[in-house]
Formats: structure tokens, C-alpha cells, sequence
């Protein structure tokens, strides 16, 4: 569980299990109190691999797009003024 509050951003590291890809999604969120993005990085945290802006966001990553078992995950207001809780929820994509 997590709460972005103005000018903030959360970030997780997660490890994605061998040949497998991986489904980012925010969830017990209410967009109505302010929109959240939610964007998946390779481990260098440069590469962005995909973002979701949605009422309800979810990226997901095929294995083929991985290049290393490390990502990071970021959470960010859609704008400097947003605040707002939400659960990152992960799963593992044959």
C-alpha cells in the first residue's frame, strides 16, 4: 500500500521470475481523487518499457521486452498537485 502525495513519487524494485513477464496494476484506487501514473522501467531506471494514466492503470510487460529479471516500478501523481492512496498489486506472466 502507498500514498502519493503532492510533488511525490513512489518507486519498488521488483524481480520478475526467469521467462517470465510481468503485470504492474494499481488497484483499491479512486481515480476521482486525483489521477495516478503508473510506469515500468528496466532496471536502470531509464528505459521506460510502459505507462498507464488510466482510471484503472495496468502496464504489462511481455518476457521478450525484459532484459534483465530487475524493474522498477513508479508511481506519480498525473500532476504536481495530486494525492492519492492506492495498493500496487504485481503479477507474473508466463
Amino acid at each position: 500500500d502507498g500514498r502519493v502525495c503532492p510533488q511525490d513519487q513512489d518507486w519498488f524494485k521488483a524481480t520478475v521470475p526467469s521467462m517470465q513477464g510481468l503485470k504492474a496494476s494499481l488497484v483499491n484506487y479512486n481515480a476521482g481523487a486525483g489521477l495516478l501514473r503508473l510506469c515500468v522501467f528496466q532496471a536502470d531506471g531509464a528505459t521506460l518499457l510502459g505507462c498507464s494514466n488510466d482510471a484503472a492503470p495496468s502496464v504489462t510487460v511481455p518476457a521478450t521486452s525484459l532484459t534483465s529479471s530487475q524493474v522498477l516500478v513508479r508511481v506519480v501523481g498525473d500532476t504536481d498537485r495530486v494525492a492519492n492512496a492506492y495498493t500496487l498489486s504485481l503479477e507474473y506472466l508466463p
